[in-house]
């Protein structure tokens, strides 16, 4: 579905699938607190993880393409920490709320409130331009500088008059219909794969760690708070990492020290408690800061009219390394340390690879194929002429 729900956001807008997902997902939702027998309740269920499988894609993008690239790594630090809040509320909710149907209508209710989106986001004007919507993307640009008391040259006024004024002339007709199976590009494809190992081992690797960590004991509710919490810092710091370091060292490095952590965590004494305990919250710690990369850096791969349905593939691959982590506890059996040394060897396996993919970083989006192909070799190729 997440394919889908990409190639449909990439042809119909961002805020268009957001606010359609979230308000069918909360109409669900609350009829599922009143379910009156498992089939319902079952169906209902999987119709909802249909619709809200793209849904943060939407959110996570739309954010990405309404701000400028010095602001793109912050814009994705806020929305990590909000969900991360997100998590903690959910944490805190089922706490006092100990009935699931009043649990699910508290959480399902605020997925309503999307619906005054129309009023209050914008569509991103980046997908608008790749539509030939150009009226509708200088609007909302003449907006955000009145908004944020930009006084705009004479010169941008007259470029953003000349764009609106030509409106759907000069956007090639296939642009329109352009899908993630029209990829003809050998370096956007293997780019692609190296990206969907990349989510593959996120998924795995952080709710793996969450289904070992039911073995730290204490309360179960406490215990989630505050690992969702935790996952707060992780964000702030992978925020000033990718400003500094860049996108493709920070993933690389925050996905070996996870790795290493787990070969490390095995070594330790079990009755070490507390160096394992911090032994793990550091692999914990360097994967969500992953994590929190790994959306910024995708984002930035891929072009306009194909971001959202590769960010859609990739993150597929995500959800299938996390449906697979809870079975890891069953290779306990054969070998009790097997699973954490799966962590830590796919991660470093992973963190090794992303060193092949070009660095992002200080990059305006690309919009069109040739530019996402052309990330990272501009630069060399300026060096070379220098030279």
């Amino acid at each position: 579905m997440l394919p889908i729900s990409g190639t449909l956001s990439d042809r119909f807008g961002r805020r268009t699938m957001l606010i359609c997902a979230f308000s069918l997902t909360g109409t669900l939702g609350i009829l599922i607190s009143f379910s009156w027998n498992y089939w319902m309740f079952a169906s209902l269920e999987f119709a909802t993880a249909l619709l809200t499988s793209g849904s943060y894609m939407s959110v996570f993008i739309l954010g990405m393409e309404l701000v400028g690239k010095n602001k793109r790594v912050l814009g994705g630090a806020v929305i990590s920490m909000i969900f991360s809040l997100g998590q903690v509320f959910l944490g805190v909710a089922a706490m006092y709320a100990m009935n699931f149907r009043i649990l699910l209508r508290i959480l399902y209710s605020l997925a309503l409130v999307t619906v005054a989106y129309i009023w209050v986001i914008p569509e991103s004007f980046r997908w608008l331009l790749s539509k030939g919507r150009n009226k509708q993307a200088v609007e909302i640009l003449f907006k955000a500088a009145k908004v944020n008391k930009v006084q705009l040259s004479i010169t941008t006024v007259q470029a953003l008059n000349k764009c609106s004024e030509s409106s759907g002339t000069n956007v090639p007709t296939h642009s329109k219909t352009l899908s993630v199976f029209s990829i003809r590009s050998k370096r956007l494809f293997l780019r692609l794969l190296n990206c969907c190992l990349c989510w593959f081992t996120m998924g795995f690797v952080y709710y793996g760690l969450s289904v070992q960590s039911v073995a730290l004991g204490g309360n179960k509710f406490a215990n989630f708070i505050w690992i969702s919490a935790s996952e707060i810092p992780a964000c702030v710091i992978s925020y000033y990492l990718m400003n500094r370091a860049g996108r493709k060292l920070t993933l690389s490095c925050t996905m070996i020290l996870a790795g290493l952590s787990c070969f490390v965590y095995e070594f330790i004494p079990p009755d070490a408690i507390i160096l394992r305990i911090f032994m793990f919250f550091i692999s914990k710690c360097a994967i969500s800061i992953s994590f929190s990369v790994t959306y910024v850096y995708t984002t930035e791969l891929f072009p306009t009219n194909l971001r959202q349905g590769m960010m859609g593939i990739c993150a597929a691959f995500g959800y299938c390394g996390s449906m697979t982590a809870p079975q890891t506890p069953l290779l306990a059996r054969l070998m009790p340390s097997l699973p954490v040394i799966l962590f830590g060897g796919i991660s470093l396996l992973s963190g090794s690879l992303v060193l092949l993919l070009p660095e992002t970083f200080n990059t305006n989006l690309p919009d069109t194929i040739k530019e996402a192909k052309n990330i990272g070799r501009t630069k060399t190729k300026q060096k070379e002429t220098a030279a």
